[in-house]
């Protein structure tokens, strides 16, 4: 009796033990405003604190990396309903068990200034500063796959746009559009290896994308925006406002007043409001200054800096 005991206490031990974490970076409760001015839509599906971002811990995982992301309130599940004119149902399309956030995490993995890419993905408003440049961005959301290929159409169609300025037909060859698919893939990753419990969201990146596990010379940019899952697919019932742009990626936009249909809080004509609710900021830094350091007139948009644990 008392050998097995011993047997069970050892297994509930072993059971609920974690590894040890590489970092935990945290984030003050309470600050899910972006840069001071943004507030939560007239819509049922967005609550203060939904986006409230408290921290991000990485743990070492069979292959991988498992990155856990705790917020203020219970993650929100999607439930069945129908979503758009023909009958699509919102738990069919967001099936990793949340659907109103996007996750964020652009890494420099060099710790090179100027090594990597400053810019994110398409919708976010803001750059990265030079000195953290990244060399992988992670993008948890909603529908990994719709967002993956959605990024892929939208490079491809960048690079067609560049032949065009520079005088040239805009005709992106077969093996050039191969490159920049292959490239998505090489450089962003959307994690559909997702669990939802309460207040946190837990999903593997493996070590094969990120090029190792992470190292002490690493910083991260984490960015908390809304998901725009439901008004993707309700394009019909959707008002178009001056700013709005298909090419946004997977992301609800930001205007003026307190809309259904977006975030509110932006002046008229704000086309340089960043839509990101939380953000995560280095200790002595604040999160109102730095998403407010914009200038329209300078064609400047706000600049986020890596946070090394």
């Amino acid at each position: 009796m008392r050998k097995l005991l011993l047997v069970s206490l050892l297994y509930i031990s072993c059971a609920t033990t974690q590894p040890p974490a590489f970092f935990t970076l945290t984030d003050p409760s309470g600050d899910d405003y972006g840069n001071g001015k943004l507030v939560y839509p007239m819509n049922p599906d967005f609550q203060r604190g939904d986006l409230d971002l408290l921290g991000l811990t990485a743990r070492r995982a069979d292959g991988g990396v498992e990155f856990e992301a705790t917020f203020a309130r219970p993650v929100r599940v999607p439930e069945r309903r129908t979503i758009d004119g023909i009958g699509t149902q919102l738990d069919q399309v967001a099936r990793l068990g949340f659907y109103n956030l996007n996750l964020d995490v652009y890494v420099d993995t060099d710790g090179v200034a100027g090594s990597g890419s400053t810019t994110t993905l398409p919708g976010r408003g803001v750059l990265i500063d030079d000195a953290t440049a990244w060399e992988k961005v992670i993008s948890l959301t909603p529908d990994p796959q719709l967002a993956r290929n959605e990024l892929k159409r939208i490079v491809i169609r960048d690079e067609r746009r560049r032949d065009q300025a520079e005088g040239k037909k805009g005709i992106v060859t077969d093996e050039t559009r191969d490159e920049l698919r292959e490239g998505v893939d090489d450089y962003v990753f959307f994690p559909t290896n997702v669990r939802v419990a309460g207040n946190r969201v837990t999903f593997f990146v493996p070590t094969s994308f990120l090029g190792g596990e992470p190292a002490a010379n690493w910083s991260y940019v984490v960015a908390v925006s809304g998901a725009d899952v439901i008004q993707r697919f309700d394009q019909q019932n959707r008002i178009m406002r001056i700013g709005d742009s298909y090419e946004a990626l997977m992301i609800l936009p930001v205007g003026t007043g307190r809309p259904a249909d977006r975030f509110g809080g932006a002046l008229e004509n704000d086309t340089y409001m960043p839509p990101l609710v939380d953000v995560i900021v280095s200790a002595g830094t604040d999160q109102k200054t730095v998403l407010s350091n914009y200038d329209a007139d300078a064609d400047r948009p706000a600049v986020l800096t890596g946070v090394k644990p």
